[in-house]
């Protein structure tokens, strides 16, 4: 009984260790706040509307017009009934609340990878703290990339499942398999488990050079299949997920164009899937992947010095000193929120397990690490841009540094197996030699790293000029307004503005360039100090324990200290629990986490116009505010005016169907405005947004005709006069936009103008122009009036009428709006054409008129539009995926096989396991390479 819970000891231990860490580490979760994320207060924007009707019907909106004029919650919030392993998810995380039990989850996976591998089990949890801790999952939790780390975190065991399979343990391997790959797709991150059938790959390959080396094919055959047929039952219990997503994605920015040629006339790339400027956007420049062993080798995050105070202090740096002006961070991404960093620590093992694991196997894992340091970095006509035009599917995921998860993994792993060779495979004498010219090495490169930078990095890049110019070039602009408005500065032309911004501007960005060099050299030596400083005490550790003065678990606990004191200390920077004036610094309320978004002066403006029109809204929002105040534990909060402000236009929004297009700025449009908005769908139906795959038609819309609209509305509106400008914007009018916000009015506050010119949700036409390609269709658009004419591809021709009788009596007006069904009333004398302020999607939209189906067509090239017979009729738009139900019927049964098959697998175990006890047997099987 006695060595019966000895050997339970460790397991448990590992369990409490996990926990502790993930509470301790997120423990402001447990007193009312959460995380600040952007990325998850953007969510909340762009799926409020399927939120609220949950709240206030149960139904699931299985489409959404709150963002980009309406598309598929597929990658939005989709619910997989069939996929039960979704539910089993909150066992394995012990109920733990987000990202409490993410953290835990990614620790728990790696401990059941060393535990398929045999890696002692005190060893095993070492691994794991460094694996869970390293400084990616904070980067991305802070960010609000939650499914992008659960994702992560599901790795690990599922690579566990895969040694075992070639280990021959073929029922447990392969239920372990089929079990963790299904939980990894389950958390809907198809990029990150792109990157782990690299990782399949590279280790299955070393596993059959190890066992053809031995003349073991028939094992070996035995082994692939078992492996393939594991993952692939894996993937049935998502497979409502996939297909929706596989469907989708050919109508996304990931699918093909049928236009041939751009908004500039340039031929269109045949090629599909995204831009190579946008993949490789947040890819890494030249030597910048150091930053796994050195956080701030490039300048770790970025923003000016002055933003970080703690560093400036450190640097010494005084208010007005130029070196509070330097842009820390000098890397090849477009931006940068912190270092990937894996710990030093952790780099010294993998080398060392790099030399003292004897399996054939860690050459191939050697190569994938290199092929993911390489595929990281953005080199132009090299091995990344080999694996964009040539390797299927690499270009559908935007940037390429992600695949470093990989070695997030990898990097532990080695180095723990390699302490498992040193510490229990023989004496640890006989790796003396290894031991110490390994760590010796080592810490000379952190030596010279640490003492002779500028002997590897210059610390400047050829556009510093022009990224200080138009940083501090803000802030002299504002400086100057500002004595302008207070009469210090008379300005009596724009050159005059002009000339005095640069009189202002050019000594400031002269003093501040001459200052980089020296900042961020110092940023990196401090950096470079403190990682040699943690590979000379692992180093010292190391040399101790071959030298017989450490023992083995001492070694051990040490190193894991070690390990966690070096990783949490850069975590901190990215994500703390600290409190500031008793709130916390990277933390927020429930109530703002539920409702993250405040309403503007325009907001207001528009919710008074429209709520006392709409049909039915009062008890809407009466219902709505009820489930909103449920959601919440403080008496104060549900008494909150945001609590009142998200039901009241979660209401508007169900209730009413226009759109709202907002200006971010006085001068023009800037790039990325209508696709980087996350806080407009959180209180309107918008055609801006923020998603990563939006439908490629309105994309194309965007590129082509509603930016160039907004460009020319702010150009136009002194010389046209408001309602001018606005009558010009034939395609931004057909897209039903009731109101534009602009950008400080006199007040400084954003005001709502009303556009008496938008067509409105559904209107008739006088004319159907047929084109006969996407290019014309689209060109076409832009100089059509959208309120009398509709252009329709010729693949739609037969479904339009012949002519059109014009009747001036014809009326059409929406009847009732909900994200899934909108219907409409018709009275017409003669046939007519309706056109639809609704996107086209032949995926799941079905029309009927009275009843009886009727064929979309698809008209302005985005729109819906119906030939409506004379008479009165109900028209109804119902969106229903064909592939929904069957599709969780697959996931249901595929859910029963992986649970079946991982019960039956652990239920074997435990039995050999049992029996062995009973034989009074504490052998364990050791793998042999």
């Amino acid at each position: 009984m006695k060595e019966r819970l000895l050997q339970v000891l460790p397991h448990v231990t590992a369990l409490v260790v996990f926990v502790a860490i993930s509470c301790i580490y997120f423990s402001p979760i447990f007193d009312g706040y959460q995380v600040r994320q952007g990325d998850i207060d953007t969510y909340m924007g762009m799926s409020k509307e399927l939120r609220d009707l949950d709240m206030l019907t149960g139904e699931e909106a299985l489409w959404t017009n709150s963002q980009f004029g309406g598309m598929p919650t597929d990658q939005i919030s989709r619910q997989h009934p069939g996929n039960w392993l979704r539910k089993i998810e909150a066992v394995y995380r012990l109920w733990l609340p987000r990202p409490v039990g993410i953290l835990f989850a990614a620790m728990l996976g790696f401990y059941i990878l060393c535990q398929c591998l045999r890696v002692n089990a005190w060893l095993g949890i070492v691994g794991a703290v460094a694996f869970g801790l390293a400084s990616w999952n904070f980067l991305y939790i802070g960010a609000g990339h939650m499914s992008k780390v659960n994702a992560v975190a599901y790795m690990a065991p599922a690579l566990g499942g895969l040694f075992l399979v070639f280990r021959g343990r073929l029922l447990l391997g392969g239920a372990l398999l089929a079990f963790f790959t299904g939980m990894q797709l389950a958390a809907n991150h198809f990029q990150i488990t792109y990157y782990l059938l690299f990782l399949f790959l590279f280790v299955g390959l070393g596993e059959t050079v190890r066992l053809l080396r031995k003349g073991e094919l028939k094992p070996w055959l035995m082994s692939a299949a078992v492996a393939v047929a594991a993952g692939l039952l894996g993937v049935l219990p998502n497979y409502s997920n996939i297909t929706g997503t596989a469907t989708y994605g050919d109508y996304s920015t990931r699918g093909t164009t049928e236009l041939t040629i751009t908004p500039d006339g340039v031929p269109v790339e045949t090629d599909d899937g995204l831009d190579r400027d946008y993949i490789l956007d947040y890819s890494f420049g030249e030597g910048e992947v150091w930053q796994v062993l050195i956080p701030n080798v490039k300048g770790g995050r970025g923003g000016m010095v002055a933003s970080d105070p703690e560093l400036a202090k450190s640097l010494e740096l005084r208010k007005g000193d130029p070196g509070n002006y330097v842009l820390r961070y000098w890397g090849g991404q477009r931006a940068s929120g912190g270092a990937f960093y894996y710990g030093a620590v952790v780099c010294l093992l993998f080398v060392l397990g790099m030399v003292l694991w004897q399996s054939v196997t860690r050459w191939f894992i050697l190569a994938l690490v290199l092929l993911c340091f390489g595929l990281s970095v953005k080199d132009a006509g090299g091995l990344t841009d080999f694996f964009l035009n040539s390797v299927p599917y690499f270009n559908k995921f935007r940037d390429t540094k992600m695949i470093l998860v990989l070695v997030q993994l990898l990097f532990p792993l080695v180095g723990v197996l390699g302490l498992q060779a040193l510490l229990f495979e023989r004496d640890c004498s006989a790796w003396k030699m290894p031991v110490l010219i390994t760590t010796g090495a080592f810490s000379t490169v952190a030596l010279v790293l640490a003492m002779a930078p500028s002997a590897f990095f210059s610390f400047e890049t050829d556009n510093d000029e022009a990224m200080h110019r138009a940083y501090l070039g803000q802030q002299v602009q504002m400086s100057v307004q500002q004595a302008y408005l207070s009469g210090q500065l008379q300005i009596t032309s724009m050159e005059d503005y002009e000339r005095e911004v640069n009189k202002r501007l050019d000594p400031l960005v002269e003093d501040v360039l001459i200052e980089v060099v020296p900042i961020r050299e110092a940023i990196f030596k401090a950096d470079a100090l403190r990682t040699l400083l943690f590979v000379l005490f692992g180093a010292a550790l190391l040399a101790l324990t071959v030298l017989g003065k450490l023992p083995r678990y001492g070694l051990m606990a040490a190193l894991g200290l070690l390990i966690m004191v070096d990783l949490i200390g850069v975590d901190q920077r990215y994500l703390n629990n600290e409190r500031n004036k008793s709130q916390y610094a990277h933390y927020i309320s429930d109530l703002d986490r539920l409702v993250p978004q405040t309403p503007d002066a325009a907001d207001l403006e528009i919710y008074e116009a429209e709520a006392p029109l709409a049909v039915g809204f009062d008890s809407t929002r009466t219902a709505l505010l009820e489930a909103y105040r449920d959601r919440l534990d403080s008496k104060r909060d549900k008494k909150n005016d945001k609590v009142e402000h998200a039901a009241g236009f979660g209401a508007l929004t169900l209730t009413t169907n226009y759109r709202v297009l907002k200006f971010n700025s006085a001068q023009g449009v800037s790039r990325g405005e209508l696709t980087g908005d996350g806080r407009t769908p959180f209180f309107h139906k918008s055609i801006s947004g923020y998603h990563g795959a939006k439908l490629k038609r309105f994309q194309e819309l965007i590129d082509w005709h509603i930016e160039r609209e907004m460009d020319a509305f702010t150009r136009d509106v002194g010389v046209l006069g408001l309602q001018g400008a606005l009558n010009a914007m034939h395609v931004t009018n057909m897209l039903n936009v009731g109101y534009l916000v602009l950008p400080n009015d006199q007040n400084g506050q954003n005001q709502a103008v009303r556009n008496l010119f938008a067509n409105g949700p559904a209107w008739f036409v006088e004319d159907v122009e047929v084109v006969r390609s996407a290019d014309e269709e689209i060109e076409e658009l832009g100089t059509t009036n959208t309120k009398t004419t509709a252009l329709v591809d010729q693949r739609f021709e037969s479904l339009v009428p012949v002519s059109i009788i014009p009747d001036s009596t014809a009326e059409i007006f929406m009847h009732r709006y909900s994200p899934n069904r909108i219907s409409y009333f018709t009275e017409a004398e003669t046939e007519q054409f309706a056109v639809f302020a609704e996107v086209y999607y032949p995926e799941g939209w079905e029309a009927t008129i009275d009843g009886k189906p009727a064929e979309i067509v698809r008209t302005n090239y985005l729109l819906r539009g119906l030939t409506v017979p004379a008479g009165e009729h109900e028209v109804v738009f119902t969106y229903n995926p064909t592939d929904y139900a069957s599709g969780n019927t697959v996931s249901a049964i595929g859910s029963t096989l992986v649970i079946l098959l991982l019960l039956a697998g652990l239920g074997m175990h435990l039995r050999g396991t049992l029996a062995e006890g009973q034989s009074g047997s504490t052998v364990h099987e050791v793998y042999e390479d």
